[in-house]
């Protein structure tokens, strides 16, 4: 078994084709050949498996294996490397990317989100701080609207 992970970030790189990284052929993905496809950031990795048949023909060993490589480019305007904030009372789920910042009081994925309802998000908060032997008291109540009233206008 082979594993090559690789990464390259290129610093202060010129704008222009040829001073970019790309995962073509050698320096990249075997068989892999894109013009259009540069950055100057990337990650890739390769696995091979190879294993060696006890038999010959014509005096010739077969020698079979698998290979696989999996490559990310990156620039400076667009990044491989993403995040998502999730807010107070905020939940991420479903398949897909979600956006990067799912505001509070916000449920949902990449297939959409909408608002969580303080009300909802109380019932939540008292049995999962129950299960750690904690009182949801006024006051966790208090900040809790306090941070959905202040943040009203970036929740769907």
């Amino acid at each position: 078994h082979f594993f090559n992970p690789e990464i390259v970030v290129g610093l202060n790189r010129w704008d222009y084709a040829m001073d970019k990284i790309t995962l073509n052929g050698t320096y990249g993905i075997d068989g892999f050949d894109s013009y259009e496809l540069r950055g100057t950031k990337k990650v890739l990795l390769n696995f091979q498996v190879q294993s060696y048949a006890p038999y010959d023909l014509l005096g010739f060993r077969f020698s079979p294996f698998l290979s696989a490589s999996v490559g990310f480019m990156g620039d400076n305007h667009n990044t491989f490397v993403t995040g998502t904030v999730v807010g107070v009372a905020g939940n991420i789920f479903g398949a897909g990317f979600p956006r990067n910042y799912i505001p509070n009081f916000t449920w949902g994925g990449a297939q959409g989100t909408q608002a969580y309802l303080p009300v909802k998000a109380f019932e939540t908060a008292k049995i999962v701080m129950s299960r750690r032997n904690i009182d949801f008291t006024d006051l966790d109540e208090d900040i809790l609207t306090h941070i959905f009233n202040e943040t009203k206008e970036w929740q769907k």
